[in-house]
C-alpha cells in the first residue's frame, strides 16, 4: 500500500508598497518579523497579515521642518516620501508620496499647511492635518534649496532694502544662514565652503547647532563672532549630516543624515547645581540666565571632557559643576534615534565625549560665564 503525507503550506504576500523581503525573523508565538528593501519592518501572522512596526526613508534625506507650536516634525527625501513624525510618541503620523523628490520644507506660522520644495523648481503645499494637496507652484527650473514662510510681522507698505549696511543690525526672528557676522566663527580653518550643510539658532538665542559633511553635529555659543570659535562635536550619524532644527520649545534638537537616511532626536534638559549644602533642582529654559555653558551628563561615573575640537574617551574623575543645560539624543523604533545620557564637567567650550553604548545621547548645557557643549551615545533601540 502507499501512504501519502500531505503538508499544508501557507502563503502570505508582502504588498509591493513595502518593497521586497530582505530578512525574516521569528517573533512571539506565531508572529514573525520581515525587513524589506524600503526600510520597513513588518510584524504579522499568516492569519492576520502584516502591520508596520518601523518605517523610514529609502533614499538620501535632506528636508526637515519642525512644527511652530506642536511636537511634530516633517521630513522629505529623494525617495519622494514626505513623512510627519510625532517627537513625543515617536510615531509616524502620516506619509505621502510626491510626484518628485523633496529637498526642503517649512511649516506656515499657523501650522495649518507645510510647503515642500523639490529639485525641479516646483513646490507643493500640503495640509498638515490631512496631508491633502492644497496647491502646486513653480519657481524656475532649478533645485529649491530653502523654503521659508514669513513670520507675518511686516507692516503694510514695506520697501526693498538695497544697502548691505542697512541690514547689519537687524534682529532676525530666526537664523539659519551659514554666513553672517553672528556666525562666522563656526567655519573651521581650511574649509572649502561646502563643509557646513545646515545651521540653526535655538529660539532662546543661546546656542547654534550645525550639520557638517563629516558625520558630526556641532554646538556653538550664540553669537559666534570669534574666529575658530570652540565647539563640541557629537557623533551619531554614519553619513554626512544634512539638516538640523530645534523643536518649538527648544526641548529637542533634530538632525537628519544623508546616506544613512536616519533621524536623530536630541533632548535638551536644563538643570542647576548648587553648593554642597544645597539641593540640586531642575529648572525650565525660561528661567535660565542668558549666558550658558554646555556639558554632557551621564548616569554612570562622571568623566572630564578633553579640550575643544579634540576627542578622548578616557574617563577621569571630576568635581560637581554649576548650572547645567543638557541635550540627549534618542533613537526610536520609527526611525527617530535615541541616545543615552553622559555626565561630565567642562570649564570652557570643549568637544563631546561618547560613552560607547548603543544609539542614544544627551547633551547638557551649563550656565556659566562661557558656554561649552558635549555629547554622548547610548541605549539600544531600533533604527530605520
Amino acid at each position: 500500500f502507499i501512504v501519502w503525507v500531505f503538508y499544508i503550506y501557507n502563503i502570505l504576500q508582502v504588498p509591493d508598497q513595502y518593497g521586497t523581503i530582505r530578512a525574516v525573523a521569528e517573533g512571539k508565538a506565531d508572529q514573525f518579523l520581515v525587513g524589506t528593501s524600503r526600510n520597513f519592518v513588518l510584524r504579522g501572522t499568516f492569519n492576520d497579515g502584516f502591520q508596520v512596526e518601523v518605517q523610514g526613508h529609502t533614499d538620501e534625506l535632506w528636508g526637515l521642518a519642525t512644527h511652530p507650536f506642536k511636537d511634530l516634525l516633517l521630513t522629505c527625501a529623494q525617495d519622494k516620501q514626505v513623512c510627519l513624525w510625532n517627537s513625543v510618541d515617536h510615531t509616524l503620523e502620516w506619509t505621502r508620496l510626491l510626484e518628485e523628490p523633496g529637498h526642503c520644507a517649512d511649516f506656515h506660522p499657523s501650522g495649518i499647511v507645510v510647503a515642500i520644495g523639490t529639485h525641479s523648481g516646483r513646490w507643493f503645499v500640503l495640509d498638515a492635518e490631512t496631508r491633502d494637496l492644497v496647491s502646486i507652484h513653480t519657481d524656475g527650473n532649478e533645485q529649491l534649496s530653502v523654503m521659508r514662510y514669513s513670520v507675518g510681522d511686516i507692516p503694510s507698505g514695506c520697501k526693498l532694502i538695497r544697502n548691505r549696511s542697512d541690514c547689519k543690525d537687524i534682529d532676525w526672528a530666526t537664523y539659519t544662514c551659514v554666513l553672517g557676522f553672528q556666525v562666522f566663527g563656526v567655519w573651521p580653518e581650511g574649509s572649502d565652503g561646502t563643509d557646513i550643510n545646515a545651521l540653526v539658532r535655538s529660539r532662546n538665542r543661546k546656542v547654534i547647532a550645525l550639520a557638517d559633511d563629516f558625520c558630526k553635529v556641532h554646538l556653538f555659543q550664540y553669537p559666534c563672532s570669534k574666529p575658530k570659535a570652540p565647539s563640541h562635536k557629537y557623533s551619531a550619524h554614519s553619513s554626512h549630516v544634512t539638516n538640523v532644527s530645534f523643536t518649538h520649545s527648544d526641548g529637542h534638537l533634530i538632525s537628519t543624515g544623508g546616506k544613512d537616511m536616519s533621524i536623530m532626536q536630541w533632548r535638551v534638559i536644563e538643570k542647576v547645581s548648587l553648593s554642597q549644602n544645597d539641593n540640586i533642582v531642575e529648572i525650565s529654559s525660561a528661567s535660565l540666565p542668558a549666558v550658558s555653558e554646555k556639558v554632557a551628563q551621564e548616569s554612570s561615573p562622571t568623566s572630564e571632557i578633553p579640550p575643544a575640537n579634540e576627542e578622548d574617551s578616557t574617563p577621569v574623575e571630576s568635581p560637581a559643576t554649576p548650572v547645567e543645560d543638557a541635550v540627549e539624543a534618542e533613537v526610536e523604533p520609527d526611525g527617530i534615534e535615541e541616545q543615552n545620557e553622559v555626565q561630565s564637567e567642562v570649564s570652557s567650550p570643549e568637544p563631546l565625549e561618547t560613552n560607547g553604548q548603543a544609539p542614544s545621547s544627551e547633551i547638557n548645557e551649563e550656565i556659566a560665564e562661557s558656554p561649552t557643549i558635549t555629547e554622548s551615545q547610548g541605549e539600544d533601540s531600533p533604527v530605520s
